[in-house]
Parts: structure tokens; C-alpha cells; sequence
């Protein structure tokens, strides 16, 4: 286990899914044979296709060649197919506990720096899906310690404004409004764009909630039924649900509130609205 996954482990201080960890331990370890093994099996084509050369069998590189492009090709789609796994978990069935378990043992497993900041960005994420703001923040810190780059930031800034949205924090989303504003005009990442526009409204998201504004809040989150996955239709909903309530708008919040209790899965969303009517 490397130094991040210990910190990480202490971070993470209650119980998580076993029969996912199961699962992906054996998943990691079925994944590094294959990629031995497919490394073994392209050194060995490589000989031939030397040989080959030499030999005058022209068909031999080629043949070399694609043996080696589709190697690489199956390695990745099965890491692909679990990867599209978790995130059919998360975005459609709003399931945040098995995908936090795989991305921590996944951390494990992890050899290189530069994986470090994707799978620590979706642990936090996770996180803050559950409800467990304070590790999500800590979390974010992680990338802080072990990464410096643009992408890396544009993480950490985007989930420290995830919560301070949460926690109605203004002094932390401008500033990592700010924080954003300056990667952007320094790097051509789609993600940071991105990440910086959407994290950009959250000023205005706070205004539309606590004046009740229920329709400046749907404009702000741009809901497309067609092209929504449903998480972001649960986070949706919740928000509409609070902005229905404090303008006295019942029928409005009774339906957003239904919605997130039914799609919420184990997301904080649904929990804290469960509680909210007990």
C-alpha cells in the first residue's frame, strides 16, 4: 500500500462496501497480470518481427505491429468496461458507496503520480455525494500535497465549492471562483473550463435560495431531461426542492422532494430529506 492510500484510509474512517472491496481487489490483480503478461507477449512478437526483418519476412513486422496495437487495445477495454461500470452506479443509480470502495482500493494499486489526481478527484466526489463533507475537503487537500498540476487544482477547487455551496460558505466560492479564473487564462483543459463555468453560478445559486427565487434557480441549472443523467437530476431536484420551500411554493417542493427520495439512492441528498419529515 503506497503513502497516498494509507492517508487516504485514514481519511476514510467507517466501513465500506466488502463485497465491492472483493471485487476489485480482484480486479487490480487480474489487471496487472494481463498487463504482464501482454508485456511478455510483445516482447516476444517484437523478437520475431526482428527476425523477421532479418530473415527477409517482411509480414513478420507488420504482423508484430498490430499484435502490439491490439494488446494495448484489449488492456484498455477492460479497464474501460470497469471504469463505465462504476459509472453507471453513480450517475444513473445514484449509488456512491460501491463506486468510493473500488476507487480506494484502486488508489492502492496505483504505481504512478499521474493516476493519482483522477481517482483522488472521485473519491472526493464520492464523498461529497455521501454526505461526508469534512473528508471530502481533506481529500482535496491530498491533491494539494500530491499533485501540482492545473488539472489537479481545477479538482480541488471544485470540490472545496461543492461543499461551500452546501455549507452556504461565499468567502470560499469566490475564492475558488478566482482560483479557476486563473487556470483557465492558463490552460486550454476542456475539464477547467468547464468546472470553472459551472462553479461560477454557485454566487447566484445561493441568491436564487435564500430569496426563493424558484425560477431564476431552474434556469441556473440548465436541467435537460434528454441528455441529464440522474444524479445530476437528484442534485437538481434537491436544490429546487429547497428554493419551493422557502417560497411557500408546496406542490413545487412536494414533487422535487419525491423525486430525490425515490432516485436518491445513498446520496445525502435523500437521506437528509427522509429525516427532514420524520
Amino acid at each position: 500500500m503506497n503513502e497516498l492510500s494509507k492517508e487516504v484510509r485514514e481519511i476514510i474512517n467507517f466501513k465500506l462496501d466488502q463485497a465491492e472491496e472483493a471485487r476489485t481487489h480482484k480486479y487490480c490483480k487480474k489487471l496487472r497480470v494481463i498487463g504482464v503478461v501482454l508485456a511478455l507477449l510483445v516482447v516476444v512478437a517484437g523478437i520475431f518481427g526482428i527476425y523477421c526483418v532479418y530473415a527477409d519476412i517482411h509480414w513478420g513486422f507488420y504482423a508484430f505491429l498490430v499484435f502490439a496495437l491490439l494488446s494495448v487495445v484489449l488492456f484498455k477495454v477492460y479497464q474501460t468496461k470497469n471504469i463505465m461500470r462504476l459509472t453507471r452506479l453513480t450517475n444513473d443509480d445514484c449509488c456512491v458507496i460501491k463506486p468510493l470502495t473500488a476507487y480506494v482500493v484502486m488508489l492502492q494499486y496505483s504505481r504512478r503520480a499521474k493516476n493519482y489526481d483522477t481517482v483522488l478527484q472521485c473519491i472526493g466526489s464520492m464523498l461529497f455525494y455521501m454526505g461526508k463533507f469534512e473528508e471530502c475537503k481533506a481529500v482535496a487537500g491530498l491533491l494539494e500535497k500530491y499533485s501540482d498540476t492545473s488539472i489537479a487544482k481545477s479538482y480541488r477547487y471544485s470540490l472545496l465549492a461543492m461543499v461551500a455551496l452546501i455549507e452556504k460558505d461565499r468567502d470560499v466560492i469566490n475564492k475558488c471562483i478566482e482560483k479557476m479564473e486563473t487556470l483557465v487564462s492558463q490552460s486550454p483543459e476542456m475539464y477547467i473550463r468547464e468546472a470553472y463555468r459551472v462553479i461560477s453560478k454557485y454566487p447566484a445559486m445561493l441568491d436564487a435560495e435564500e430569496n426563493g427565487d424558484y425560477a431564476k434557480m431552474s434556469e441556473l441549472l440548465e436541467l435537460d431531461d434528454a441528455k441529464t443523467f440522474t444524479l445530476k437530476k437528484v442534485s437538481a431536484n434537491y436544490r429546487l426542492y429547497k428554493v419551493a420551500t422557502v417560497a411557500g411554493l408546496e406542490e413545487e417542493a412536494a414533487k422535487h422532494r419525491g423525486y430525490v427520495i425515490e432516485n436518491g439512492g445513498d446520496t445525502f441528498y435523500k437521506k437528509e430529506l427522509e429525516a427532514a419529515n420524520q
